[in-house]
């Protein structure tokens, strides 16, 4: 990234795929990223009409960075089903977030000095038939402030699904029954 008001901002990432046996894979990723405050974070002051609310711009946002790292195991079965888990780690600096002005109760924007993103998934399908498929997903996430432990507000520690599509063989659509768990 190369912004006026910085020195250019390299983001670097690399990730790799090995196959084990024709069926099971490895994963890994590590990378950094960057992400400049807006225009609109930054200065522009303005009311939602709609949802009756304003959000007040933060001049003083500092630039968000990022360092993280996956790994994660896949086994796959191409005509039949696949399964999948993946834990990862994400680091960030000056993270810019929405927030509650305690005074007078309207929206803006600050940095958290130090964050750390942790969680854990697990996901598969199974092909019942050429039109049904199931699918499901489990999850656990750890949003903390590592300053003061906390987790970060709108954090959901976890959350479940299952999906079955059915594929209308006649027809270019299909539809989906989906089923969502957010725990507290």
């Amino acid at each position: 990234d190369d912004h006026s008001e910085l020195d250019p901002i390299y983001s670097p990432r690399v990730a790799v795929m090995y196959s084990l046996t024709t069926r099971w894979k490895f994963r890994g990723m590590w990378g950094k990223g960057f992400r400049m405050p807006t225009f609109m974070d930054r200065y522009i002051d303005w009311y939602h009409y709609q949802f009756g609310y304003t959000v007040i711009g933060n001049s003083n946002l500092k630039p968000e960075t990022s360092e993280g790292y996956s790994v994660g195991f896949e086994y796959y079965h191409s005509s039949v089903y696949r399964v999948s888990s993946m834990v990862y780690r994400t680091y960030f600096k000056n993270m810019i977030d929405d927030y509650i002005l305690p005074t007078s109760g309207h929206l803006s924007y600050r940095n958290i000095d130090r964050v750390q993103y942790t969680g854990a998934e697990m996901q598969g399908s199974f092909n019942m038939s050429n039109d049904w498929q199931a699918s499901w997903g489990i999850n656990w996430v750890n949003n903390i402030d590592m300053s003061t432990n906390d987790l970060l507000p709108n954090t959901q520690p976890f959350s479940a699904n299952i999906n079955i599509t059915h594929k209308i063989n006649i027809l270019p659509y299909s539809y989906v029954f989906q089923l969502k768990w957010i725990g507290p």
